[in-house]
This record gives C-alpha cells, structure tokens and sequence, in this order.
C-alpha cells in the first residue's frame, strides 16, 4: 500500500512551519508534500497569492496525489488547517490533521486570557499561602507563556508583518470564506489540535469544525500559542499527530 501525506502552511509563512515533523513524516509516507502555497515561496509581498492560485493548486495536487497512491493524508496549520478542510469535505482522502485551523480566525477571548495568566502569576508570586513547589510549578508556567509571546512576535516580524497589506489581507478573508462555503460532512478521521493561549485563532474555530465532522478528535494543549510546531511543547503535540496517524 502506498501512501503520501500533504502539508499545508499557514497565511505569509512557508513550508518550514513543518520543519520538526518532517523527518517523522518520511519515515511512515512514501511522499511527503511540503511545498510552498501560491506566492509564498519569497518574502516580498506573496505576489502570486490569490484565491484563485490557492485553490488551482489545492485541487491539482489532491487530485493528482489521490490518483497516484491508495491512502492520502492532509496535515494543515493555520490558513492551511482551513484549506484542509476544504479538502477533506471534497475528496477522499484518508485522515486529516487540523493544527489551529483559522475557519474562525479572530481570538476576541486572548487578551482576557492572557490578563488571567498575568494575575494568576502576581497572585502566585505574593501569596502567602502557597506552596513553594505551587509557586515554582505557576512561576514557570507563566514563564513558558511569555517565551511562547516572545516567539510568536519573531515570527511574525519575519513573515507576517513584510506581507501584511490590504490585497493580502483580502485574499486571505476570500479563501477563508470560500472554504466555508464548501465545507460539508467530513467523513474521515479527523485531528483538531489548538492551543489554549492562541493569539490569533479562537477555539470557536474547532467547535464550528466539529459539528461537521463524523469521526473526530480535538486536543487543547495548555499554555501553547498559534505556533504550535515552533513551541516549546512541540515533542509532545508531535507525539499526538503521529499517534493519530499511526492508529
């Protein structure tokens, strides 16, 4: 039995957001697509990026993946979460792998969360009445959000914030859109995994997938930001992909 597994990157970034998985992945598929979506492959303003050029390529290389090997698996991050979805409501694909899907791409609840974390922090920081083990285990924790926020700012200075501009902005709201106009049942067994402290995709995001979703999954990892594969939690949220795959 053959088998290939494409890999679909979130809005401005590249295929390197898959870089820790990718080693794994070659072990257990006999193709693994990780290629740059329409416009992404430089840093200079996604020239090429368009609803149209998204979902040509999407459709070519479904079609062609499926007519070429018996089991094809979608793994998206992101943008390509959303676009995976669209994919596993309109081929027949094998499993997919949801990772911060942005159906619903707007988090209105993370300051409020992040302002919890903060008081949680001053109140583990100053109160008496806690254990020390208590207060190291909520000192680090906090520690681990801000090193997350740290990351997730990098990134997006390198990748996001070059290409943020009005044209891109509303390819991006029309690819969205369009894969919620054609997302229907998905039949195969599906992987949802979010962070609890995701700056960007609200967790309204996995419960509007699910309802969709005949067999599915959804994990939430503590203390983990959009960029989940870039995390410092990254070996575990690995471990629960390939155990999905693996099953």
């Amino acid at each position: 039995m053959t088998k290939a597994v494409l890999l679909l990157h979130g809005f401005a970034t590249n295929h390197t957001d898959f870089a820790p998985i990718v080693e794994e992945l070659k072990k257990r598929y006999d193709l693994v697509v990780n290629d740059d979506l329409p416009g992404h492959s430089s840093n200079k303003g996604l020239r090429g990026f368009t609803l149209h050029s998204t979902f040509g390529y999407i459709d070519t290389k479904v079609k062609e993946l499926i007519a070429n090997y018996d089991e094809v698996d979608v793994i998206g991050f992101s943008m390509g979460g959303a676009l995976a979805t669209y994919v596993g409501s309109n081929y027949a694909v094998h499993k997919l792998v949801l990772l911060a899907p942005a159906n619903i791409y707007i988090n209105a609840k993370y300051p409020f969360q992040r302002l919890k974390k903060f008081f949680e922090y001053l109140n583990a920081k100053h109160l008496p009445n806690i254990s020390k083990i208590e207060r190291s285990l909520k000192l680090a924790e906090y520690n681990e959000v801000l090193l997350e926020d740290e990351d997730a700012i990098k990134i997006t200075k390198k990748y996001i914030l070059p290409n943020y501009n009005i044209r891109t902005i509303r390819e991006f709201m029309h690819i969205i859109k369009y894969c919620g106009d054609n997302l229907t049942i998905i039949k195969v067994p599906t992987l949802i995994i979010m962070g609890d402290m995701d700056q960007l995709v609200s967790d309204k995001s996995a419960l509007y997938i699910e309802e969709y979703c005949e067999n599915v999954k959804v994990i939430t990892f503590e203390n983990v930001s959009h960029m989940m594969l870039r995390s410092r939690r990254k070996k575990v949220i690995i471990k629960s992909i390939l155990e999905f795959l693996d099953n």
